[in-house]
């Protein structure tokens, strides 16, 4: 069995996501972030702006690739993190948390 380094891993797994699943596309409804955080703990930080103009007309992507430090900034250093959205499309809407590795999101986000 070949052994990889976490990092490699994480790219490989990033990869297999990315092509895996492709968000929908015959949604039409715009989509509002209603609120973002990013942090864990105690530790949050205000990331709605940032989601906000990340995000286009109808939809979100961010890549497992981009780093989230330059984005939000670090309000926990050394402490695994999640990136939280609430979000709405028409009348329908939820919440969806991404969980951080390394400075990375562990999976794509697609809304």
């Amino acid at each position: 069995m070949i052994e990889l380094s976490a990092a490699r891993n994480h790219e490989l797994a990033c990869a297999n996501t990315l092509f895996a699943r492709k968000p929908d596309t015959r949604e039409s409804a715009l989509l509002e972030i209603v609120r973002a955080a990013y942090g864990s703990g105690a530790a949050w930080l205000d990331a709605t702006a940032v989601v906000r103009g990340l995000a286009g007309r109808d939809r979100l992507f961010i890549s497992c690739a981009r780093e989230l430090e330059p984005l939000f900034g670090d309000p926990a250093p050394g402490v695994a993190k999640e990136l939280r959205i609430a979000w709405r499309r028409g009348e329908r809407g939820g919440e969806i948390a991404a969980a951080e590795l390394n400075g990375r999101l562990r999976t794509p986000l697609w809304l």
